[in-house]
């Protein structure tokens, strides 16, 4: 996608979002193609761009409201943006979600290593292309958003993939009726087995509230399995969970990109399912950190800067 037929739709310092006040200011930016319709809500890519040779995250200072509720609306509305030129170093993907939220822990630690790895005990942890997925559905909670930071990415390939689920469901829900309607009332197991650690727990593949609004999507081919039960039509669940993985993985409802060092991906888990091409990890090594937040860091964030802006103008808060 070439940024010279993208049109920036925020324009924010970044360092007003996550208080970074060393080097040139970073800026904000929306980036959405015109040219492609890639799913519900135009998919697009976006990007938190900077230009900051050093950044640092200050902490107990007040990020400026109008640059956080800007960049919490792009989040929000397309489930994903990507700050660029935060420092290459370690523990910095700690700091964001420090700065942004509240750190998960989980089965991997509270911030993990993505690199091949001689005896990977993941998929993540080889070089071989990864289809679209949401990560560890087999969780209790499930983990909100999920951070990835570059640290090297020399390897030939390894580009990142990004689909929207919701849009993904919507198209289901079209196309064939009950399919969709398997997906979301046949209960599955979502199971993760490694000997030393097992997580399971059961849910739907689509995940809807009383008022039929979506919530969540669990997809990951390699951990679910449905519970065989009489009055399910297994025949739909396969067809739409079939259908539903062909769709997510068109690259004509896919965003790719390259995530170079200092760049930190900032992704939706409910809604938006990442993947990532092959890479020739005999040419170079890509090494990325990664780390999980809960939603309720963000949208605190975000009450809290919209309350700031109606107090300052007069109005009443919602």
């Amino acid at each position: 996608m070439g940024e010279e037929r993208a049109h920036a739709a925020v324009s924010r310092r970044g360092d007003e979002v996550l208080q970074q006040d060393r080097g040139e200011p970073t800026t904000v930016v929306l980036v959405v193609d015109e040219e492609r319709d890639l799913g519900l809500g135009r998919l697009a890519e976006r990007v938190v761009a900077g230009d900051a040779d050093d950044v640092v995250l200050e902490e107990g200072e007040e990020a400026d409201p109008v640059a956080v509720v800007d960049f919490l609306t792009a989040f929000y509305r397309y489930g994903y943006v990507v700050f660029r030129n935060t420092p290459v170093e370690e523990g910095t993907v700690r700091r964001i979600c420090d700065r942004l939220g509240y750190i998960s822990g989980n089965n991997f630690g509270w911030t993990f290593d993505v690199r091949a790895e001689p005896r990977p005990t993941d998929l993540a942890y080889t070089a071989i292309k990864l289809l679209a997925h949401t990560d560890q559905p087999y969780r209790q909670p499930v983990p909100g958003i999920q951070l990835l930071h570059c640290l090297r990415n020399e390897a030939p390939g390894g580009d990142s993939t990004l689909a929207d689920g919701l849009a993904g469901a919507e198209a289901l829900a079209a196309t064939d009726r009950a399919a969709h309607a398997a997906l979301v009332e046949c209960e599955t197991e979502f199971r993760y087995d490694m000997v030393t650690d097992t997580v399971v727990t059961y849910g739907q593949v689509l995940d809807y509230d009383r008022s039929g609004r979506f919530r969540q999507i669990r997809l990951n081919t390699k951990l679910d399995a449905p519970l065989p039960r009489a009055d399910y039509d297994l025949d739909a669940y396969y067809r739409g969970r079939r259908w539903l993985c062909e769709w997510l993985n068109d690259p004509a409802h896919q965003v790719t990109f390259r995530l170079e060092p200092g760049d930190a991906m900032f992704v939706d888990n409910y809604r938006v399912l990442h993947g990532r091409t092959e890479f020739d990890a005999a040419q170079g090594v890509r090494h990325l950190q990664g780390a999980y937040i809960d939603h309720d860091g963000p949208d605190t964030m975000f009450r809290l800067a919209a309350r700031r802006l109606a107090h300052n103008s007069g109005e009443s808060p919602s």
